[in-house]
């Protein structure tokens, strides 16, 4: 379960996912509960593959999510607005630009298989 955090204030979330299993299989779930509320029970909805669902306005900052494995495989795209003042965005894009100078984390490191390197570059 998990409320997604580092988000403009009252901005959506929209998710779309494509499965690969059987032919109208509905092996993946998405659950939602309220986060207040421990004692009220989660509501569990069985996607399709093509399915696009959204968390519209502040329905993340009340309630949590989760996505509740399938047997088939899984490529999800999630759209969201960051916040840009918490250093969100310039977070993510300082460790793109690490991973593809060489320095990066990932299993190894960038293309150099450096190590990683914390200190940011002003």
């Amino acid at each position: 379960w998990h409320a997604d955090s580092g988000l403009q204030e009252g901005s959506s979330i929209a998710v779309y996912h494509r499965t690969h299993g059987a032919p109208g299989s509905k092996d993946w779930r998405i659950a939602l509960k309220n986060s207040t509320d421990a004692g009220v029970p989660g509501l569990v909805i069985p996607t399709a593959s093509g399915a696009l669902y959204h968390l519209l306005h502040d329905f993340n900052d009340k309630y949590q999510h989760a996505v509740l494995s399938g047997h088939s495989r899984r490529f999800s795209s999630t759209h969201r607005v960051a916040k840009l003042g918490s250093n969100v965005f310039s977070d993510v894009a300082h460790r793109c630009r690490l991973f593809l100078e060489g320095r990066g984390s990932g299993g190894g490191g960038g293309a150099a298989g450096g190590g990683v390197d914390k200190k940011k570059k002003k």
